[in-house]
Parts: structure tokens; sequence; C-alpha cells
């Protein structure tokens, strides 16, 4: 299975579904996610309020700020 970009509006409705009293399997079955997803949604929620966490700003490559050149 491709992993595929899940948007922010499902992984909200994931949530409040939770809180309606939703079981986790059953959220998963209905929005055709992994139960893992939810209770990694869930986590994050908890953590940050938030379904998204923020980016780290640590991605890309590395640059020397030496100034040694690149070959």
């Amino acid at each position: 299975m491709a992993k595929r970009k899940i948007s922010p509006d499902l992984k909200e409705c994931a949530i409040r579904l939770g809180e309606l009293g939703w079981d986790v399997q059953l959220i998963a079955e209905t929005l055709c996610v992994s139960p893992a997803s939810v209770y990694r949604w869930r986590n994050i929620f908890e953590e940050i309020q938030s379904v998204t966490r923020p980016s780290s700003g640590l991605a890309g490559r590395l640059l020397s700020l030496h100034g040694g050149g690149m070959s």
C-alpha cells in the first residue's frame, strides 16, 4: 500500500468521532485508515491541540559552513 497524504480535516474528523465514543477500529474502517494512524493523531492532538505537527525545519541537504567547496 502506498503512503498517502491524509488531510487535516479527515484527521480532525477521526478525533471528533473518538470524542463521541466511537471505537478506534470502527473509526479506522469508516475512514479507510489504519488504527495506528488514529492512535497517532489522537496522541499528537492531546500533546499540541492540533492533528499535524509543526515542521521541524530540519529537511534537505546539509551545507558546509567552513568554506570547503563541494566536489
